[in-house]
C-alpha cells in the first residue's frame, strides 16, 4: 500500500510531466505561426549560431598589450526583406595573454620559471547593422557591417618572487573592467544550404575599435636590472630598484574565423517553372497582381477576376473508355514521375492533348505535383470533352489552395466557354483567319498579336459599329473599355481576345498600367460591351472617352 507522502510525490511528477508535453506542444504550434506569418509576410528571419578562430593583430598584437590568439562564439539574428536585411548579433571572444607575458618576464627579468597569474583578455560585445546577400543555387553569399559596443576587460597580470619567504609582486598590468567602448566589424559569410531552411555557414570578420575608443591599461613594476652582469637581478637589485606606473593604450584589432550552423524561419523558396505550357499558364502567379488603390484608374484585389465557382450540376459519371484510371503514384519514382510530367506540358505546348491527357493522367493522384490535376482538366477541355474537364477542375479547385487559385480558375473558366461553344463556332488548327487591318502597335505586343489571330467577320460582329452610326459621331471622339489596372505591362486575358484589341497604357501618377479595350465609336455599343465584361468577372470595368488619343472623361463607374 502505496503511503500518502509517496502518493504526492508520483501526483506531483504526473504534473510536471504533463506541464511539459503542453509546454513542449505550445512551443511547436508557436514556431509553427511564426514560421507561416513570417512565410505570408515576404520576409524570413536568419538566425546564426558559430564560433572559430580568435587572433589580435596590428597595434593590438604590440608586446605591451599581451593579447594573442584565443576563440570566440557568437549569435546572429538577421531579418531579411528581400536580400536586404538589418539585424543584431551578440558574442563573446578572447586573447590568451599568459604566453606573451610569460615571455616578456623572462626576458625582462632574467627569469627561467617565473610565477605567473591572469591569462586573457575577455571582450563581450553587441553589434546591429545591415545585411546584403547573394544567391547563386544552394550558396548564399552574405556581406555583413556593424556597429555597437563591446566590452574588453584584461585579466590581471601578475609577476611576483619570495623574498626571505614573503610574496611580492614585480610587475602588475591591470585595465578598467565595467568600461564599454563603441567598436565596429565588418566581414563576409559564405552559406551551403543543406535544405530549404537549414545550412552550414563559414564566416570571416575583423573587429576593432579603431577610429573609436583606444583600450587603456596600466603596468606598474619594479625597475630592476642586472647591475653587476652576473646575468641574474638578485634581491638587493629588486629591493633597490623604484616602482613605475606606466600607462599603454591601442586600439582593438580582432580578426575571426567562424564556422557554425544557419536556419532560416519563414523562407520559402518558390518552385521552379517549367517553360513548357502556354504563357498565360506560366504567369499564373500571386505577383501577377499587385494592385493597391481603388478608383476610376485602379482596382483593389477585391475587383481582380473572382475565382471561377461553378454552378452546382449533377455529378458527372466519367467514362471509363475514355481514359484510364489513375494507378498508384508508388508506381514511379522521382525521376519517372518528373520525365512523365515534363512530357505531358511538352504534349500541351505542341497541342498534342491526347498524349498531354495520357501523361497527366498517371499523375493527377500524385500530391507530388499538384497541377498535374488542373492540366489533365484543361487538356480534356481543349479536346471537346467538357463535362469531364469541368469534373476534374472541381476536384482539383476543393484540394487547391494556392494563392494563384483565381488565376488559375479564370483561366480554366476561358478554356470551359470555349470548349461549349458548338462546334461551328470553335476555330479549328486548319481554319486559317482572314487577315486584319494593320493596327498601331500597342504596349501590350502579346495582345495585339492574339487580336490579330482574329477573323475580319468575328472582330466587326463583336465590336465595331455600322458606317451610319459613325456619320453621327465626332471622329475624333473614341470610347475604350478599362476592366483592370496592374503593375505589369504584359498580363495576358484570354478570356477578352475575341472581343477586341487590348492596350496596356502606362499612367505615370500612379506607377500602373491601365488595361483598355476597343476602341469604340458610340457610347452605347461600349457600354453594352462593359456590362458583358463585368459578367465575365470584371466587375469594376468602366467606359473612357478619349478626345484625338487622350482621356478626357470616364463614365459608368461601379457602385
Amino acid at each position: 500500500m502505496i503511503n500518502l507522502p509517496n502518493r504526492i510525490s508520483l501526483s506531483v511528477l504526473c504534473m510536471i510531466r504533463q506541464f511539459l508535453s503542453y509546454a513542449i506542444l505550445v512551443s511547436c504550434a508557436g514556431f509553427s505561426f511564426v514560421q507561416t506569418g513570417l512565410a505570408q509576410s515576404g520576409g524570413y528571419l536568419q538566425a546564426e549560431l558559430s564560433g572559430g578562430y580568435t587572433s589580435s593583430f596590428r597595434s593590438f598584437a604590440d608586446r605591451y598589450n599581451f593579447a594573442g590568439k584565443g576563440w570566440n562564439g557568437g549569435l546572429n539574428l538577421d531579418y531579411f526583406f528581400t536580400r536586404v536585411a538589418m539585424g543584431m548579433e551578440v558574442g563573446y571572444f578572447n586573447n590568451n595573454a599568459d604566453k606573451s607575458f610569460s615571455g616578456y618576464i623572462k626576458e625582462r627579468y632574467l627569469e627561467n620559471n617565473p610565477i605567473i597569474r591572469g591569462n586573457r583578455w575577455d571582450s563581450k560585445y553587441v553589434l546591429a547593422g545591415p545585411v546584403f546577400k547573394l544567391l547563386k543555387g544552394n550558396v548564399e553569399l552574405d556581406l555583413i557591417a556593424r556597429a555597437g559596443v563591446v566590452q574588453t576587460v584584461l585579466t590581471e597580470l601578475e609577476f611576483g618572487r619570495l623574498f626571505s619567504g614573503r610574496y611580492a609582486t614585480i610587475y602588475n598590468v591591470t585595465a578598467p573592467r565595467d568600461q564599454w567602448y563603441g567598436a565596429w566589424s565588418g566581414g563576409m559569410r559564405l552559406t551551403a544550404k543543406l535544405s530549404e531552411n537549414l545550412g552550414i555557414a563559414l564566416k570571416a570578420n575583423i573587429f576593432s575599435t579603431d577610429r573609436l575608443n583606444r583600450i587603456t591599461h596600466l603596468h606598474t613594476y619594479s625597475d630592476a636590472t642586472d647591475s653587476n652582469g652576473n646575468g641574474v637581478i638578485d634581491d638587493p637589485e629588486y629591493s633597490e630598484s623604484r616602482v613605475v606606473d606606466k600607462e599603454y593604450s591601442s586600439f582593438l584589432y580582432n580578426y575571426n574565423l567562424n564556422a557554425g550552423f544557419i536556419y532560416q524561419i519563414g523562407k520559402s523558396r518558390p518552385k521552379e517553372i517549367i517553360r513548357m505550357i502556354p504563357e498565360y499558364i506560366l504567369e499564373s502567379d500571386s505577383s501577377t497582381f499587385d494592385v493597391v488603390e481603388m478608383g476610376p484608374d485602379t482596382m483593389d484585389e477585391d475587383s481582380l477576376p473572382p475565382a471561377f465557382v461553378p454552378e452546382p450540376e449533377e455529378t458527372v459519371t466519367l467514362n471509363p473508355e475514355e481514359y484510364t484510371a489513375a494507378p498508384d503514384v508508388t508506381d514511379y519514382d522521382e525521376l519517372a514521375a518528373n520525365f512523365l510530367y515534363k512530357a505531358g506540358q511538352a504534349y500541351f505546348a505542341a497541342n498534342d492533348f491526347e498524349n498531354a491527357v495520357a501523361c497527366f493522367n498517371k499523375l493527377k493522384a500524385d500530391v507530388q505535383y499538384p497541377m498535374a490535376k488542373y492540366m489533365f482538366a484543361l487538356s480534356l477541355a481543349e479536346m471537346g470533352n467538357c463535362d469531364n474537364a469541368f469534373a476534374e477542375y472541381r476536384d482539383f479547385a476543393r484540394q487547391y489552395h494556392g494563392t494563384d487559385a483565381g488565376v488559375l480558375s479564370t483561366v480554366f473558366a476561358s478554356h470551359l466557354e470555349r470548349c461549349r461553344k458548338p462546334e461551328k463556332q470553335r476555330k479549328t488548327p486548319q481554319e486559317s483567319p482572314e487577315p486584319v487591318a494593320e493596327k498601331k502597335p500597342s504596349l501590350n505586343y502579346q495582345h495585339d498579336l492574339k487580336a490579330r489571330e482574329v477573323s475580319a467577320k468575328e472582330s466587326k460582329k463583336e465590336i465595331s459599329v455600322p458606317e451610319a452610326e459613325k456619320t453621327d459621331i465626332d471622329k475624333n471622339t473614341t470610347f475604350r473599355i478599362q476592366f483592370i489596372a496592374l503593375k505589369k505591362p504584359d498580363y495576358n486575358f484570354p478570356k477578352l481576345y475575341d472581343i477586341g484589341e487590348i492596350r496596356a497604357e502606362y499612367f505615370p501618377e500612379k506607377s500602373m498600367y491601365r488595361y483598355t479595350l476597343g476602341p469604340f465609336y458610340n457610347p452605347g455599343i461600349a457600354t453594352d460591351v462593359m456590362l458583358r465584361i463585368r459578367k465575365m468577372g470584371f466587375r469594376d470595368a468602366f467606359v473612357a472617352e478619349y478626345i484625338n488619343g487622350v482621356r478626357v472623361n470616364t463614365l459608368h463607374h461601379s457602385k
